[in-house]
C-alpha cells in the first residue's frame, strides 16, 4: 500500500482533561506516516503545558498557540495552512480516532482517484448524559456512490473528520470562513461540495463528543448563522441541486421553518413575507407556500 504523509490537525481550547486522549488516538494509528499539528486557541487552563510536554517526546507532533482566542474557524484553517501531507484530516481536542481511521481512508482515496474527499461513519457520544448511549446510525448502504450536495444540505451534521487530498483543498479560495462562529463546518462543506467529489467509507472510524454547552447549542446563534449560510450560498445552491425541483422545494421550506419559526423577535407578518419570497423562487409556487405555512404553524 502507498503510504504518503498524512497531516492531522487538532484544535484545542481548555481541554486539559481530554487533549492527551485525542493526541494518543492519532499516535496509536495502524498507519504510521503522520504529522500531528495541534493548535491551542489561547487556552486558560493547563492545555498548553500538556501540549509542550507531549511535543518534547513525540518527533511527529508540532504544537502552536494563538496569541489570542480566535475561534475554531481561524484555528483549524491555520492548521490546514501548516499541513505538509498529501492528505489532511482533523479532530477537536475532545474527539477520538479509532485505530483504523487513517489507514482506511488512505486506502479509499488511493483506490478511488476520482474522489477528492472521504468521510467515514462515526459514533456520537452525548457528554451531557450520565450514560453515553447515543451512537450514530450506520449509514453504509446509503452513500455507496458518494455524497451529494443535497445530502449535506438536509443534514448539517452528516459529515465529520473528513480526509482531504491537499491538492483538492488548494482549489478552494479559502478553508474555513472566519466570520462564522456557528455552522462554520456546514458552510465549509457546502462550499467544497459545490466543487469537489465526496466519497464514503462505511467503517466506524471515529468518536465525536457532543457538548450541549457549546456556542453551537445556543438557539439565537443557530438562527443567525444558519440564515447567514443560506444567504451566502443561496444562488449557488439554487443552481446546483441537479434540477431536482422537489428537493429544492422541501429544502427551502425546511430552512424557513428553522430560520424563522423559532425567532420570537420577528413579527408574524414579516415571517409570512419571508416565506412567500422564498416560495416564489422555488418551483411549484403554490405548493411551496402551503408547505411553508404548514411548517410555520407547527
Amino acid at each position: 500500500m502507498n503510504t504518503p504523509l498524512v497531516s492531522i490537525i487538532i484544535s484545542c481550547y481548555n481541554q486539559e482533561k481530554l487533549i492527551s486522549n485525542a493526541i494518543e488516538s492519532v499516535q496509536n494509528q495502524n498507519y504510521e506516516n503522520t504529522e500531528i499539528i495541534v493548535i491551542d486557541d489561547c487556552s486558560i487552563d493547563k492545555s498548553w503545558d500538556i501540549l509542550k510536554t507531549h511535543s518534547s517526546s513525540m518527533p511527529n507532533l508540532f504544537v502552536y498557540r494563538n496569541i489570542e482566542n480566535k475561534g475554531i474557524s481561524y484555528t483549524r484553517s491555520r492548521g490546514f495552512k501548516l499541513a505538509k501531507g498529501e492528505f489532511i484530516s482533523y479532530l477537536d481536542g475532545d474527539d477520538i480516532y479509532l485505530r483504523n481511521k487513517i489507514e482506511d481512508e488512505v486506502v479509499f482515496l488511493d483506490k478511488n482517484l476520482n474522489f477528492d474527499i472521504v468521510f467515514s461513519n462515526f459514533n456520537v457520544i452525548d457528554t451531557s448524559k450520565i450514560e453515553t448511549k447515543y451512537i450514530s446510525e450506520l449509514r453504509g448502504h446509503i452513500f455507496e456512490n458518494g455524497v451529494e450536495l443535497k445530502d449535506i444540505l438536509f443534514d448539517d451534521s452528516l459529515i465529520r473528520f473528513e480526509m482531504f487530498r491537499k491538492s483538492s483543498l488548494d482549489k478552494l479560495k479559502m478553508f474555513y470562513d472566519e466570520t462564522f462562529k456557528v455552522y462554520e463546518d456546514w458552510e465549509f462543506r457546502i462550499r467544497y461540495a459545490l466543487k469537489l467529489k465526496i466519497g464514503y467509507n462505511s467503517s466506524v472510524c471515529s468518536i465525536y463528543c457532543h457538548q450541549n454547552n457549546s456556542l453551537s447549542s445556543n438557539e439565537d446563534s443557530i438562527v443567525i448563522y444558519r440564515k447567514k449560510v443560506i444567504k451566502k450560498h443561496f444562488w449557488s445552491l439554487l443552481k446546483n441541486l441537479n434540477g431536482n425541483s422537489k428537493c429544492r422545494l422541501i429544502w427551502f421550506s425546511n430552512e424557513i421553518r428553522l430560520a424563522y419559526s423559532k425567532n420570537k423577535n420577528i413579527k408574524l407578518s414579516q415571517r409570512i413575507l419571508n416565506i412567500i419570497v422564498f416560495a416564489l423562487i422555488a418551483p411549484y409556487r403554490l405548493g411551496a407556500i402551503r408547505l411553508s405555512l404548514k411548517h410555520l404553524i407547527k
